[in-house]
């Protein structure tokens, strides 16, 4: 437990990742449709990567994630001074593993399988967050921290997690086990089960499983073959019609292909085409045309249509935005600041601008909060209120832009900006 914590955000990721395996499972195509695109990340990515970095740290050193409030961490590409929250999310993952690990139990953290044992068609394994061997139950375990909170996570039956305890009886042979658990810490998502979750089965239930993984893969690599076959013997449609499977799975598992595959493209449209004439393309206008809204079935129906819908839009939204950000815009499409929040420049600031609402008489609850000064907007305010002067708070504050947003030229008076110097800067640094 002495070793050094490598970056997160810098590890590398076999073709068949266990973080990937409910997708691959589910969708023999998307190994070909996502080997080639740019290694992208997005803020909830890099914050939990952040807080996997403070419980590796931890659980290596015997400290608490407290001692990391205020530093600055870094992901792939968004860095987060380490605030409560993230810290909390972390101390529970690591106040779990103590509390499960005892005197005569084996530990390893951040543990890396590998696959290669088994043969399958390309490199796969995964990292284990924390693995727990307890002799005295013949059990291994291995826990997965999960830092989101959008996506909450099942334990029971999750690819990811079996492809995790798999690997750990892998990387540890010789061990006598008889049971396998896979645990998800997820701080962040409510779940009715609870926040920290598990699953456990015996040894033959996940060699049963590895049958059907392997037999996955083949299928993954017979789509991979098939797709060099494209412009050859197998047309694009042909290729997809046999190898893709749009879902929830594509939302779920963030395929990085989500917004330019396209069978998902067709499944949108012809989700969204539900309430649209096959051959007209017409609108249905008359009440006799649409489905009955109280059938339950048809309820669920218009639910999951409108999941995968929702889900397509984001993705498709995302991919755009990149693209722009790389200086190739949609027609009609550009960038423009997002509105920012004002911020207090700084401690000095702060107390400059404190020293002032003081000054002027305000009472204490009208510029601070509990132990913290007010944002700008409030404390300006609260001064014009009392009819003080507000000089004082000149330079001290200001609104800078969180990021950019993509927008329809001719339905914004914001200027267009561009991000290609940002990347062509990043790449001379």
């Amino acid at each position: 437990m002495t070793a050094a914590v490598q970056n997160h955000a810098e590890r590398d990721h076999a073709t068949w990742s266990a973080s990937a395996a409910k997708r691959n499972i589910a969708c023999a195509g998307a190994l070909a449709l996502t080997k080639d695109l740019p290694n992208t990340t997005s803020e909830p990515a890099d914050w939990g990567t952040c807080a996997h970095e403070i419980a590796e740290a931890c659980l290596r050193d015997g400290t608490d994630a407290e001692r990391f409030i205020g530093q600055t961490l870094k992901g792939k590409k968004y860095e987060f001074e380490v605030d409560e929250e993230m810290a909390e999310t972390a101390q529970e993952f690591i106040d779990y593993v103590r509390a499960r690990f005892e005197i005569d139990d084996d530990i390893w953290i951040e543990q890396k399988f590998s696959f290669v044992d088994l043969k399958p068609p390309f490199d796969a394994g995964g990292t284990g967050d924390a693995v727990i061997y307890k002799p005295a139950l013949r059990e291994l375990e291995v826990v997965d921290l999960k830092g989101g909170r959008g996506v909450v996570v099942e334990a029971k039956g999750n690819p990811q997690l079996r492809s995790y305890g798999l690997g750990a009886l892998l990387a540890n042979p010789g061990l006598d086990v008889q049971t396998v658990k896979v645990t998800i810490v997820q701080p962040r998502a409510p779940h009715k089960d609870g926040r920290i979750r598990s699953e456990a089965f015996p040894v033959s239930d996940l060699l049963d499983w590895t049958v059907d993984m392997l037999a996955a893969m083949r299928r993954s690599a017979q789509a991979l073959a098939d797709w060099e076959k494209i412009g050859s013997t197998v047309t694009k449609e042909q290729w997809a019609a046999a190898h893709l499977n749009p879902g929830t799975h594509c939302k779920d598992t963030f395929c990085g292909a989500y917004a330019t595959c396209p069978a998902a493209e067709a499944k949108a449209y012809a989700d969204a085409g539900l309430f649209f004439d096959p051959v007209t393309d017409e609108p249905k206008t008359s009440l006799s045309d649409h489905s009955d809204v109280n059938d339950p079935a048809e309820r669920a129906r218009r639910l999951d249509a409108v999941e995968f819908l929702d889900g397509w839009i984001k993705a498709v939204r995302a991919e755009e935005h990149r693209r722009a950000e790389m200086g190739d815009p949609a027609p009609g499409w550009c960038l423009v600041e997002k509105v920012g929040r004002e911020k207090w420049n700084g401690a000095d600031a702060e107390k400059t601008a404190r020293a002032a609402a003081e000054a002027a008489g305000l009472p204490e609850a009208k510029f601070l909060n509990p132990g913290k000064l007010k944002t700008p907007k409030q404390v300006r305010e609260a001064l014009k209120k009392a009819k003080a002067d507000t000089s004082a708070l000149d330079g001290l504050s200001e609104a800078k832009s969180s990021g950019t947003n993509l927008v329809q030229q001719d339905g914004t008076i914001r200027p267009a900006v561009s991000q290609v110097e940002k990347h062509f800067e990043a790449i001379k640094e």
